[in-house]
């Protein structure tokens, strides 16, 4: 298969005349097309490559060729550039693995490694570390909604019927940070897990502030690292919204007079993380009321497009809900 690779200039363009054909949103295209809208942003932004069975459907549905600075690359080509890349790589940390002295080189290593590890040959499954980014954030946001750490697993539950749009998405967001995909286990009821095994990886959540066990009991709260820029924040509101929010048409009465109102609510039943919800919102200059001793709640119209528009919630089911609801 061959994939095409653009500049970003070059793949805004392209996927802005697409998009502009369709008038659809990027989300509305990314489902169209059946992949994810983080998948479809990333080529938009020149990010990664995308196949080229991709561009022959384009041209002959909209007429729109490739740009003319387009490179195209067959798997195989790539692959091999990334195997001698890595090669070389390798042979600069172990030695050439086909003389004695390679081979004892790396012999070396993996029984210094064996030693600090102190478990044998059992090594523990090695992560990348993420810096700390807005992707990091939102992922945290996701732990503390819906996430839970054991001694050796990390573990999101979302629900199997509403949110599988949302797994895609959340399994892409894992990938990136760490270079693997959660595997996914059916739960109790409508419940959906997904997991990923390795004790570094829960090491490493609790050094960015999770806590394994409990999170009620353990007051969890939004770790101080997120405070530092404004994005970290909106990223951390984001995570928590898609997992523990909701959308929902608020109705009252008036003389005999329906009145329908959209409303965004957070809800959680630890203090401290609903404190900081809060103490968010106003930061950002909404104006949160606390419905019930869990629920934190925006209920002006105006209110909830500012919110939608300054978090951006990336689970399907709020986008479709809010959609639905803002014209009732």
């Amino acid at each position: 298969m061959n994939r095409v690779f653009l500049s970003r200039k070059d793949a805004e363009k392209y996927f802005e005349l697409i998009k502009s054909q369709e008038d659809l949103s990027y989300f509305e295209l990314a489902r169209l097309w059946k992949i994810n809208p983080r998948t479809l942003r990333d080529w938009k932004n020149g990010q990664y490559s995308f196949p080229e069975e991709l561009s022959r459907k384009v041209e002959q549905r909209y007429k729109i060729p490739l740009p003319q600075a387009a490179m195209i690359e067959n798997d195989s080509d790539i692959k091999a550039r990334a195997g001698k890349i890595g090669a070389v790589e390798r042979m600069k940390k172990y030695g050439n693995p086909g003389t004695p002295l390679g081979r004892s080189k790396g012999g070396k290593i993996s029984l210094l490694t064996h030693q600090k590890n102190n478990n044998g040959f059992k090594i523990a499954k090695l992560f990348p570390t993420p810096q700390k980014t807005s992707l990091l954030a939102e992922f945290i946001g996701i732990m503390l909604g819906d996430g839970g750490l054991t001694d050796y697993q990390t573990r999101i539950t979302l629900n199997k019927i509403d949110d599988m749009d949302y797994v895609d998405y959340v399994k892409e967001i894992a990938n990136k940070l760490f270079l693997e995909y959660p595997s996914l286990s059916s739960g109790r009821g409508k419940a959906i897990d997904l997991v990923i095994s390795g004790k570094n990886l829960v090491d490493f959540l609790i050094s960015m502030g999770l806590v394994k066990g409990d999170k009620i009991k353990q007051k969890i709260h939004i770790p101080s690292w997120i405070n530092n820029r404004n994005e970290w924040k909106l990223s951390v509101l984001r995570g928590l919204f898609d997992t523990d929010g909701s959308v929902y048409l608020d109705k009252h009465y008036k003389k005999n007079i329906v009145y329908k109102s959209i409303c965004v609510a957070y809800t959680s039943y630890s203090a401290p993380l609903q404190s900081n919800i809060y103490d968010l919102l106003v930061e950002f200059g909404f104006f949160p009321t606390i419905s019930t001793i869990n629920r934190i709640m925006l209920r002006k119209k105006e209110e909830v497009m500012k919110f939608f528009e300054l978090v951006k919630p990336g689970n399907g089911k709020h986008v479709g809900r809010y959609r639905q609801y803002l014209e009732a």
